[in-house]
């Protein structure tokens, strides 16, 4: 009688198991992955996701004790070693920004008018460094922006400015 009991339960989890991997395969083949196959592609993009901490009160002058530093933050979003460019894009309408500026980025001074500058029809592009990251990596930079003359215009058309990266 035992020995009944026995394996008329040892007969019924061998049907289930057969039934769940049946059923389970049936599922399976039928499953769209075209949502996971498109996300895959993007596994091993390079891009460096950027964020400006700006100050409360921003003042333009040249005279560097002035001046608050900003914080730029870049994020490497892959888990490979990646060497991206650290551009500025300008709209081309305020070119007294180009002109008349010198960043400062953590103990280095870039002066704008004398970096690598690419353009577009709306954009200027300003080089300003290369900077190597390791996977997931952050970065924090501090930026000051100087000036190399006072100005008399509004600030929100002159710091009209974005940090971008370039792979």
């Amino acid at each position: 009688m035992y020995f009944y009991k026995e394996f008329f339960i040892l007969t019924l989890e061998i049907c289930v198991s057969i039934f769940v991997i049946i059923f389970g395969h049936a599922i399976w083949d039928n499953f769209d992955n075209s949502k996971h196959l498109f996300a895959k592609q993007y596994d091993n993009i390079k891009e460096v996701e950027v964020l400006l901490e700006d100050n409360d009160k921003i003042v333009l002058s040249n005279n560097e004790q002035d001046i608050k530093p900003s914080i730029l933050y870049l994020h490497n979003i892959n888990k490979n070693t990646n060497i991206v460019n650290l551009i500025i894009k300008i709209d081309k309408n305020y070119n007294l920004f180009k002109n008349n500026t010198i960043l400062k980025i953590d103990n280095n001074y870039y002066d704008l008018n004398n970096s690598t500058i690419k353009e577009d029809n709306s954009f200027y592009y300003i080089y300003i460094d290369k900077i190597k990251f390791n996977g997931y990596e952050t970065k924090k930079l501090n930026i000051k922006i100087l000036t190399k003359e006072n100005t008399n215009i509004n600030i929100k058309n002159y710091l009209n400015y974005e940090f971008i990266t370039q792979a």
